[in-house]
């Protein structure tokens, strides 16, 4: 990061106040190693693409968030996702994962499904899920959504 010439605020800040909310999620050691590799592989790239990343990794062991906004929110119900690079950083979910968005009163979900998430592109990719209008009063077993792929932005 000195090397980036990258600046105590927000950089360094930023990094810190990210290690913090890892150690407050009761995340491992070996979570920890693969985030920091993917960190390191990163710094090799543009200082923006640092930024984007400590934002969501913040995010993303404060409370499970992959975005959030003034008026939404995009979550998972619980920490069980890996680290991974290939050409750019990526969070990885599994299966039985109920993925959340909550915006201005209304949360919709969708159910087991499993995806990886570019935080530097600010991009999700699924694949499977099931999405249904419980909410709104319908039978989940009538009316309900089979999702194959799928791109949140």
């Amino acid at each position: 990061m000195l090397r980036k010439r990258m600046k105590a605020f927000p950089d360094f800040k930023n990094y810190l106040s990210t290690l913090v909310n890892f150690v407050n999620s009761g995340g491992t050691a070996a979570r920890f190693e693969t985030w920091q590799q993917s960190l390191d592989k990163l710094l090799l790239l543009s200082t923006k693409n640092f930024a984007n990343y400590m934002i969501a990794s913040n995010s993303l062991f404060a409370n499970n968030s992959l975005y959030e906004s003034a008026s939404t929110r995009w979550f998972i119900d619980n920490n069980s996702y890996t680290f991974e690079y290939d050409t750019l950083p990526k969070s990885c979910f599994f299966f039985n994962q109920i993925f959340f968005c909550s915006s201005r009163g209304d949360t919709s979900e969708i159910h087991t499904t499993k995806g990886a998430f570019y935080p530097t592109l600010k991009l999700f990719f699924g694949q499977g899920g099931t999405v249904n209008w419980q909410r709104a009063g319908f039978d989940p077993s009538t009316v309900s959504a089979e999702l194959s792929h799928y791109k949140i932005d």
